[in-house]
């Protein structure tokens, strides 16, 4: 069975509907609570990852390393749950970060009511009056972090599978559409779709670790190989390579690197080509 993802631009609509939906299906929930799991295991604080979530929906509240730090702990958390199916997941940003996997059901529920509109118009005064002087702050700080999930609008419909208005069709027939769509055939788990998540949390996996020592890269994984593209000089590439390779023997799942040192990054969730392996680990950039 597929898993799904609730998002909402209230919070306690998501949670409402995503534990409604997991009693109907009989599926694990996941929510604000498993934070206390990843705190634990990342060594890091609840509070912290609260703000850094928060941040998603507000303004920059954490430093820039501190955001990535503890959106990799969630996301690689998560992730390693999805990779049991059956799941409802809400209120840890998936949205942001699972694109394009097609057993995972993207629900987004949302809410136009006067109150919700008037919270919405306050929350945009108080984002403008705190980032007057910045032109673009969102494109800023895309260009000076590794945060890979920023100049995402998840207002965008083009993120979600289906888009529910509740205020229009009331909650049980948001919760009976969610239900009908998750048990059509369209959205079961095939050896394609379940390899894109594997890689996917192989590729969170790795950069969790990268974090630790280095920022300015993206990261994604194919099968056992994993691919690095990097923002450094040419005089760095060598030993940049070096400490990449040994980082990514830490991981048994991995059995190629490439390394690419690169003047600018690729542009956020775009696909990096996925090269020919050829070497088990390559400890140069450029590529295999």
């Amino acid at each position: 069975m597929s898993s799904i993802l609730v998002s909402s631009n209230v919070q306690n609509i998501a949670e409402n509907v995503a534990k409604k939906v997991t009693q109907n299906l009989e599926y694990n929930y996941i929510g604000r609570s498993f934070l206390e799991t990843i705190a634990n295991e990342f060594n890091t604080t609840v509070d912290r990852l609260k703000k850094t979530l928060n941040w998603l929906k507000s303004s920059k509240t954490v430093s820039n390393k501190s955001i990535d730090l503890n959106l990799a702990y969630i996301q690689q958390a998560v992730l390693e749950k999805l990779l049991n199916d059956n799941v409802v997941c809400e209120g840890l940003a998936a949205h942001f970060y699972i694109k394009g996997i097609s057993h995972i059901l993207n629900v987004r529920v949302i809410s136009e009511s006067k109150k919700n509109k008037n919270r919405h118009e306050n929350n945009k005064n108080h984002y403008y009056k705190n980032f007057i002087r910045m032109i673009d702050p969102i494109k800023i700080f895309r260009t000076n972090s590794n945060y890979q999930f920023s100049g995402i609008d998840e207002n965008d419909v083009s993120m979600y599978d289906i888009v529910l208005d509740i205020e229009k069709i009331g909650i049980d027939n948001v919760i009976n559409t969610i239900v009908l769509m998750a048990k059509d055939r369209k959205f079961k788990p095939m050896n394609y779709s379940r390899k894109m998540l594997i890689d996917l949390t192989l590729a969170s996996k790795f950069r969790v670790l990268l974090l630790s020592r280095f920022s300015n890269f993206r990261v994604l994984a194919d099968g056992d190989t994993v691919i690095v593209h990097i923002k450094c000089s040419k005089r760095q590439k060598v030993n940049i390579a070096g400490e990449i390779k040994a980082i990514a023997n830490r991981i048994p799942e991995i059995k190629f690197v490439e390394v690419h040192a690169v003047s600018k990054l690729p542009i956020p969730n775009e696909n990096i080509e996925k090269k020919k392996k050829t070497n088990k680990i390559c400890n140069y950039s450029g590529g295999c």
